[in-house]
Order: structure tokens, then sequence, then C-alpha cells
């Protein structure tokens, strides 16, 4: 049998046919495949760096948590500005109590800082040494918050009583009116 022209015909029109739809169909979809493939490589990796991120946010909330407490349970020593003068007189009192005579006591005006505000205040007492270290401790170690700026104490010779220069920071409530 001799190949015919309608054979060779069909047969090209067939070859024309499969190179059609292998390059508008199937080597086009492997192009795509290629883009998709890389899109995922992209995703996989951002994928990978926003859980790393959150890993670090976590871990980081983690260190916070303490240090929130700590912020919560110093400004709850804190006081309202309208509660200085009232602090002042139980301080004295305290003082007075522990035979320690107040011979200055002079609030300052309070000062703001960014976050936070103080009233300065100075002291000057006249005591025995242990009634002095017994009001220090008071004043450091219960409420409200303050910070001993600065305090000198000088003893006289021949005498059992010290002379105490003190000044400290009263921490005031955010927004009480400084």
């Amino acid at each position: 049998m001799k190949p015919s022209k309608i054979d060779a015909v069909g047969f090209l029109v067939l070859v024309g046919v499969a190179t059609f739809i292998y390059f508008t169909l199937i080597h086009g979809q492997g192009k795509r495949l290629k883009t998709v493939k890389a899109d995922v490589v992209k995703l996989t990796r951002v994928t990978l760096e926003n859980e790393g991120l959150e890993n670090l946010l976590a871990h980081d909330r983690a260190d916070l948590a303490p240090l929130r407490e700590k912020i919560s349970e110093r400004t709850g020593r804190f006081v309202a500005a309208n509660e200085i003068d009232g602090f002042l007189r139980r301080l004295m009192a305290d003082a007075e109590n522990g035979g320690i005579a107040v011979s200055l006591m002079r609030p300052g005006e309070p000062a703001k800082q960014q976050i936070y505000s103080y009233a300065p205040i100075a002291i000057q007492l006249e005591g025995a040494f242990s009634g002095v270290y017994s009001l220090l401790h008071r004043l450091e170690t219960h409420d409200p918050l303050v910070m001993i700026e600065r305090l000198q104490i000088r003893n006289e010779p021949g005498k059992e009583k010290c002379l105490v220069d003190l000044t400290f920071n009263l921490y005031l409530k955010p927004g009480s009116g400084t």
C-alpha cells in the first residue's frame, strides 16, 4: 500500500493539532506550574519567618508579664497629689512617736516626668540613731512609694542624738493634679 496524499495531509493535520494542543495547553501549564512552585516556596519562607516572629513575640510577652506585675505593684503604692498633706502628717506623727523631733518639713512643687510625677520633700530630724533608722526603714519599705535622694546624718560629739537632713521623692498617681 502506497501512502496517499490524503494520508500525508491527515498526518500533518494530526501533528499540527497535537503541536497546537501541546503548546497551548500542556506547555503553558508547565510555565504556570513553575510559577506556582515558586509562589509556594515564597509563601513557605514567609510562613516560617512569621512563625519565628510569633515565637519571638510570645517570648517577649512572657518576659513582659513579670515587669507588668512589678509596675502595677509599684504604681499601686503611689499617692494622689491631694494626699500629700495627710502623708506628711502621718510621717510627722510616726517621727514624734519614735522620739524624733522634726525641725523642718518642706514639700516642694510636684515635678512631672514623662511617665510619672513626684513631689520632692525635705525634712530635718533630730533623735536617737535607732529611732531615726526605724523611721527611715518604715519610710522606704511601707506605702507610699518614696525614693531617698539625699541623706546626711551628723552626730555631734558628746550628744546621743543625731541630726538628719533628708530629701526624698514621693511618687504621685498619674493624673492626680500635677
